[in-house]
């Protein structure tokens, strides 16, 4: 009982739905499909986006993530809203925003890691 108490207190429940909308996400599906997937993840996505496979979004913080309208991700693409920052000693991560602009391309295995605006 104890672990399952702890289980609980480490991850939320939200935390846990995240998840799970990223893990069915993974699953074969077109690509036009698969934006409303990750939208129910908490990204924030725009009509006529593709998504292709394999793309890895930041699950700590989703909703920092804005998808604009008609923007194109390919495979192997990692977008992350957050970043060690070695300029601070005493604040370890910095996060920000991610905006992928109206029909940006983003090509195949790209990594966006800082807070960035593209397009």
């Amino acid at each position: 009982m104890n672990k399952i108490k702890h289980f609980f207190e480490v991850y939320s429940l939200r935390s846990m739905a995240r998840r799970f909308w990223f893990n069915v996400a993974k699953l074969p599906m077109l690509a036009h499909h698969r934006p409303y997937i990750i939208k129910l993840a908490g990204v924030d996505v725009q009509d006529f986006c593709y998504i292709h496979n394999g793309v890895q979004f930041d699950t700590v913080h989703p909703e920092r993530i804005h998808l604009a309208y008609k923007c194109a991700i390919s495979t192997g693409v990692i977008i992350i809203t957050h970043y060690r920052d070695t300029s601070r000693r005493n604040k370890i991560f910095t996060d920000g925003d991610v905006y992928i602009g109206k029909e940006v391309l983003l090509g195949q295995n790209t990594i966006i890691t800082k807070p960035v605006t593209i397009g």
